[in-house]
């Protein structure tokens, strides 16, 4: 196996059934953007062949990892898990182990954010207008991370676009329910950590629309950026490489 997002259409037993079928130290990870990070992982690791599976979620991921006595070999599996909504709290207990690692942020778009410092590109007007927008979306996303947390569904996967350029949707999001108070102190909490605690792709996706708007001199997209600063291995990147290391007893190429 090489990097790649084959997974993505496997089912869990499907992917089983392939990893028992590998000789290969592999990492799992979730898909989507991933592929695009740990591609360089699969570079700095050549020395020992390691190859990385994107196998289509993070549900699957967590449910290959509880499963991980039926396939693993003598080389070794290591996971790599969106941290998602825990980042307001704790991993569970079950998930505490050596070679499951998880992001420092929501998820690993989170870590590249920090990693690349991006709001760096922004001139100054643009750092203006995205603070400004940052702290409206925050309004809205505290409420319902905040519901989301007390187990109701809230949509967090709802495009910022939605809320900033839609008053009515704005409006909405942020009217409060029968008894229900404003969580302050979450929405405090998230904008002294927005980088670490927005979700990625959300936080990505709020930064694009002051680096991609028509008539900016360079226009740019989430992906490229990701790329870039994956490959600089940043810290945190590097913290992941660095546990990938110890998992497989294998120094990065790199390091």
């Amino acid at each position: 196996m090489t990097s790649n997002a084959a997974g993505n259409d496997m089912t869990v037993d499907e992917l089983i059934a392939t990893l028992k079928r590998s000789s290969l130290p592999t990492v799992l990870t979730e898909g989507g953007d991933d592929i695009i990070v740990f591609r360089w992982m699969e570079k700095s690791f050549t020395n020992i062949g390691l190859s990385v599976l994107a196998v289509g979620g993070r549900d699957k991921l967590l449910q290959l990892f509880s499963r991980r006595n039926e396939y693993e070999n003598e080389t070794g599996v290591a996971f790599i898990a969106d941290k998602d909504s825990w980042v307001f709290g704790a991993v569970p207990a079950e998930y505490e182990i050596d070679n499951l690692i998880f992001t420092w942020g929501y998820s690993i778009e989170n870590d590249l954010y920090s990693d690349g410092d991006v709001e760096r590109i922004l001139s100054n007007d643009e750092r203006h207008n995205y603070k400004i927008e940052l702290q409206k979306y925050l309004k809205w996303y505290a409420l319902a991370i905040s519901r989301f947390l007390a187990g109701l569904d809230q949509g967090l996967g709802i495009h910022p676009n939605e809320i900033l350029d839609n008053d009515a949707r704005m409006q909405q999001g942020c009217e409060l329910l029968q008894n229900e108070i404003y969580p302050d102190e979450l929405f405090g909490k998230i904008s002294d950590n927005y980088v670490q605690m927005v979700r990625g792709k959300s936080l990505f996706a709020l930064l694009m629309r002051h680096l991609s708007y028509a008539g900016r001199p360079v226009r740019h997209n989430h992906k490229s950026i990701i790329e870039i600063v994956a490959s600089a291995e940043g810290p945190l990147m590097k913290a992941i490489y660095g546990r990938i290391g110890d998992i497989f007893g294998a120094a990065s190429n790199t390091a």
